[in-house]
């Protein structure tokens, strides 16, 4: 992704709900043509995919599988999450499971460890980010935050989002 993102700047001032709803069209217009990424629905009664969505918009990154890869410390060390929660929903939702063979098929297990080996420099830039914060992101996105700015989010939540320069890392090759 190289077009710039809104939500990319530290000081947006959109809204959560109008981040999210950039970031829904970036899935839309995901520029490899070779692997089709669409929006997962939550199973009826969750609303653990769109609270993952909401966290690439208050880390400020894109659909990309290096952005996906950085997003993973983000989460694990800057948000409030359940770890059985999330695992009981990878499996429970046909959509998650059958992205996650896709990716299996298109990178393999050497275009994922060369992925995490890309982007090792950046996931501990994060790690510090997030012992810097003021509190922890909640995971599950209460309502009154989609109409808040993410500017004031990041503030109050003490979100020091990465740089272009930052996010800047080697793209993982795609198997053909």
């Amino acid at each position: 992704m190289n077009r710039a993102i809104a939500y990319q700047e530290q000081d947006c001032s959109l809204t959560l709900q109008e981040g999210l709803d950039i970031y829904y069209s970036l899935l839309d217009s995901y520029e490899d043509k070779s692997i089709r990424i669409d929006r997962i629905i939550d199973n009826d009664g969750s609303t653990t995919m769109r609270d993952h969505d909401c966290t690439h918009v208050i880390f400020g990154l894109d659909t990309s599988l290096e952005q996906e890869a950085m997003l993973d410390t983000w989460t694990i060390y800057g948000t409030k999450f359940n770890w059985i929660s999330i695992l009981k929903y990878s499996i429970a939702n046909k959509d998650l499971r059958r992205l996650y063979i896709v990716f299996f098929k298109k990178l393999g297990l050497k275009g994922f460890i060369q992925l995490y080996k890309n982007v090792r420099p950046v996931k501990n830039k994060i790690r510090k980010r997030t012992k810097m914060m003021k509190k922890k992101w909640p995971y599950n996105c209460s309502k009154d935050l989609f109409n808040q700015k993410i500017c004031d989010l990041r503030n109050d939540y003490g979100i020091k989002i990465l740089n272009d320069r930052d996010r800047l890392v080697k793209k993982v090759e795609w198997l053909d």
